[in-house]
């Protein structure tokens, strides 16, 4: 699951949507990325620290849409594109994510993205996370529904933290756990 879990993180709220004056001014380059998370162990942050080195978000956005740009840079080498998405808030966008195995399908990704509090938010619903293409012990272990929130901070850190669904939860309503959060420093 922590594969997933970095795949959604790098691809990669409340339910109600809120008007487009809440959008917060994302614009700049980031890089000198780290990841904390409760679910990884010091060895696992170790080697996704270590991966996010050569990593940086480019955004540009307003109240209509963004444009996200992720690139990775090995040492010695050019600069390769991650991902070049655009979308608009108040929309939703189906995404299909690289499988990080053969065994299964990707995973297809129903986002919708909209403003709350100053934050971009995007609610998450893995759609085939089912047993017609996984497992049912995977489907039953693996969070379907997750929570994605940018921001940017006082001191210039852009942030995404991740919410998934909590499977632990006897509720009969959805909850959610924190699972983590990448942070990057602005390029000046």
């Amino acid at each position: 699951m922590n594969k997933l879990l970095l795949s959604l993180l790098l691809a990669l709220s409340s339910f109600s949507q809120t008007s487009n004056a809440s959008c917060p001014e994302i614009n700049g380059k980031f890089d000198s990325c780290k990841v904390k998370s409760p679910l990884l162990n010091k060895l696992q942050t170790f080697g996704f620290n270590t991966f996010l080195i050569g990593y940086r978000v480019e955004l540009k956005g307003n109240e209509n849409g963004y444009s996200i740009l992720t690139t990775y840079k090995k040492p010695f080498s050019k600069r390769t594109v991650l991902s070049d998405d655009f979308f608009l808030i108040n929309q939703t966008r189906n995404v299909t994510l690289e499988s990080s195995t053969n065994d299964y399908p990707p995973p297809e990704l129903e986002i919708h993205t909209f403003c709350k509090n100053n934050k971009l938010v995007e609610q998450i619903n893995w759609v085939n996370l089912n047993t017609d293409h996984y497992p049912a012990d995977y489907v039953n272990k693996t969070p379907k529904f997750y929570k994605s929130y940018w921001y940017i901070n006082n001191n210039h850190q852009l942030t995404r933290a991740l919410d998934i669904e909590d499977k632990k939860s006897y509720s009969n309503k959805l909850d959610y756990i924190y699972a983590g959060k990448i942070t990057c420093l602005q390029i000046r």
